[in-house]
């Protein structure tokens, strides 16, 4: 498990360490029959399986770009944002070809299963190594979520993501959530039926009091989700799973584990990724 770089009650930028782990996918969005369009994005981890890096997220998020393009919706002008992390040599976000890049979805929400990547070519993964970010591994993950003395969620809120003129001067807030494990009486039936077994957590405090004119978690689904383990004034950290959803008001996290079936659906699309292409 990585160590963290400060002590049990230090002031520390926690957000710009964690999110060395985290990028963020931008874009516009145009509606037919709608004149202006409107930024929106995806939230979610960088992993590294056998040499390739990933963009893991919901699978949910992917699902319904596929759905909202088939109905006639335009998503533009994709970017990568890395630099929330805090050893970012630079502050402007790039240009990203998600049409083109190949993308795997695992999400069957009858029975618990929401996973999602986007494979990270060469290019772009050489520019977020130069600009601080460094990729999970499954070294850094871990089944249970027991035995952690904190637990946090990173990601951004849909909330915070303002206009600009191009998606490089979009404005947005990415978020440290401070959550707890959810009591089970307050998780529900139906989240606590499904075939696949869930992380649920739940968010301390009021949302308003982690930012700010923030009323939703909205946009967070497929970040991270953290768990913090002190060893006196030492802490290491894992990466214990991905936001599948939550519920406004119980504010408990429906949280997809990182496990053995997130180990096998990387490698099955790290294979598709290497099949021969058929010309």
């Amino acid at each position: 498990m990585p160590a963290l770089p400060f002590k049990r009650g230090d002031q520390f930028d926690a957000v710009g360490w964690l999110a060395r782990h985290f990028i963020h996918l931008q874009c516009y969005i145009r509606v037919p029959g709608h004149r202006d369009h409107f930024p929106w994005g995806i939230s979610g981890a960088v992993v590294e399986v056998d040499g390739e890096w990933f963009f893991a997220t919901a699978g949910h998020c992917l699902r319904y770009v596929e759905e909202k393009t088939e109905e006639g919706w335009e998503f533009r002008d994709w970017h990568i944002d890395d630099t929330a992390n805090s050893e970012a040599k630079w502050d402007k976000v790039g240009p990203f070809d998600f049409r083109g890049a190949h993308k795997a979805k695992y999400f069957e929400e009858g029975i618990g299963v929401d996973y999602g990547f986007v494979h990270l070519r060469y290019g772009y993964t050489l520019a977020m190594r130069q600009n601080g970010i460094v990729p999970f591994t499954t070294d850094d993950w871990q089944i249970s979520a027991e035995g952690y003395d904190e637990f946090c969620l990173l990601g951004v809120p849909q909330e915070t993501v303002k206009t600009g003129a191009v998606p490089a001067e979009l404005r947005k807030d990415v978020s440290l959530i401070q959550i707890e494990s959810a009591d089970d009486t307050i998780v529900s039936m139906e989240a606590k039926s499904k075939a696949f077994g869930r992380h649920f957590f739940r968010i301390v405090s009021d949302m308003e009091c982690i930012l700010p004119g923030v009323t939703s978690i909205k946009g967070m689904s497929g970040g991270p989700v953290i768990g913090v383990e002190w060893d006196g004034l030492d802490g290491t950290y894992s990466w214990l799973g991905l936001l599948s959803g939550w519920n406004p008001t119980t504010k408990v996290l429906d949280v997809m584990p990182i496990d053995h079936r997130y180990g096998k659906a990387l490698e099955l699309t790290v294979d598709e990724i290497r099949k021969p292409q058929v010309v």
